[in-house]
């Protein structure tokens, strides 16, 4: 699936994306228009992300795959190669007007080391995790992907902003078959298992769309 991020901008604004070097094709490719000069320092919109990234603004990477993809990294590997991006992009916040991460990175830590806001856009977050990072954080700002999820943290202050799709190419199908789906990697965390069980008790059509990994449980999980 192709999942584009439209991202508004003014010529005079630059924003950067920090992305998880775990598993960073999981959200598609990510559409994010390069800004037009203005003459400062300041650097144009880009992506801090594994180096095999569908982008198409500048790209830095402290890895060449993402760990997901990669049958030799290991658990420790992640974490480290997860806190080296995060640490690359807010060495030099300074650059930037903005900075948007994805969770779950290590973005709410670091956000605390430089005046630059850091945007998080909740995938998935606790409700724990959302009350510490308002408490310690103030220029962490959170952002939900449905207003479910708002209801969930308890925090109405939170604003909802919808995951991007390009219409153009996702056709309409106004006569739908009867099933229900779930789309996810085969990881345990994502309720494969869970969404099966569920179907088979029901009685229902099942169609699972997902991808398995070369790395960690994802193969013997599958």
């Amino acid at each position: 699936m192709d999942l584009a991020l439209r991202h508004e901008h003014r010529s005079d604004h630059q924003c950067v994306y920090l992305r998880s070097t775990e598993d960073t094709r999981r959200n598609g490719t990510c559409r994010l228009p390069p800004l037009p000069a203005t003459g400062s320092a300041r650097a144009p919109c880009g992506a801090f992300a594994s180096g095999d990234s569908q982008v198409t603004c500048r790209l830095q990477a402290v890895l060449p795959v993402a760990t997901q993809y990669d049958p030799q990294s290991t658990f420790y590997m992640e974490k480290e190669y997860e806190a080296r991006n995060t640490y690359n992009l807010y060495r030099q916040a300074e650059r930037f007007d903005v900075i948007h991460a994805h969770w779950t990175t290590l973005a709410p830590y670091f956000s605390a080391l430089t005046t630059i806001p850091t945007l998080v856009t909740y995938a998935y977050i606790e409700k724990e995790l959302h009350q510490y990072y308002q408490k310690h954080f103030p220029r962490c700002l959170p952002v939900c992907v449905s207003h479910a999820q708002a209801n969930m943290l308890g925090d109405d202050s939170i604003p909802v902003v919808y995951n991007g799709v390009d219409l153009d190419e996702i056709p309409f199908n106004d006569r739908p078959e009867d099933f229900f789906m779930i789309v996810g990697r085969m990881t345990p965390g994502k309720g494969i298992a869970e969404a099966i069980r569920i179907a088979k008790k029901s009685k229902v059509k099942l169609l699972i769309v997902g991808h398995v990994t070369t790395h960690l449980l994802s193969e013997e999980y599958f």
